[in-house]
């Protein structure tokens, strides 16, 4: 489990596996994800650690290539809550999570680390996980496709930066239809888009 994610030892997926896909993966899972919910409390207040948990198919688009390689349960930890700095290395400390003054994590919300020229210094704020791969584009100064999911976060950048890289589309003449259909293919396999 790093960072909130758990992923099941399961048969044809993992190298030792050792729970049958289907039925035993199903409850499995679901008893996780009740455990995780339900029973995860702190042992000092007896607050509930974890505040919603996230089926696969609740986030990751199940036709896409990479949605078996996702994690199989994702966690939301409650406010003041979060995974140990270890364990997305499965390397445990005996603190599996750690007191916060962050107000929780969200599966919706995104830190992105930003810096270079035109990026503003110490600058916080908040993004959805789709607006990373437009911010990303526009640093590059590349066009967005116009059905890109998600805004640019402008709010990282410096108004000179803005002022000389404006939000960029791609026309038409941009992309072939194939290369245009390729693209698309892409970004619904990986979830991006419906």
């Amino acid at each position: 489990m790093g960072h909130g994610q758990v992923r099941i030892n399961l048969i044809g997926r993992e190298r030792a596996g050792v729970v049958t896909p289907g039925q035993e993966y199903d409850q499995v899972r679901n008893a996780l994800a009740r455990l995780f919910q339900e029973q995860w409390s702190d042992s000092e207040t007896e607050a509930l650690v974890v505040s919603k948990v996230w089926k696969k198919e609740e986030l990751y688009d199940a036709k896409g290539d990479y949605f078996m390689d996702g994690p199989d349960l994702a966690l939301t930890f409650s406010p003041g809550y979060e995974p140990s700095a270890q364990s997305i290395q499965s390397s445990f400390d005996n603190q599996e999570i750690g007191g916060s003054n962050k107000a929780g994590t969200a599966i919706d919300n995104v830190l992105m680390l930003i810096a270079g020229d035109g990026i503003k210094p110490r600058h916080s704020g908040t993004g959805h996980t789709l607006d990373v791969l437009p911010t990303v584009l526009y640093l590059l100064d590349l066009a967005l496709p116009r059905a890109l999911p998600g805004k640019v976060m402008q709010e990282v950048t410096t108004s000179e930066f803005r002022n000389d890289h404006p939000i960029r589309y791609q026309t038409h003449g941009d992309l072939t239809q194939a290369e245009e259909a390729l693209l698309m293919d892409r970004l619904e396999a990986l979830g991006y888009l419906d």
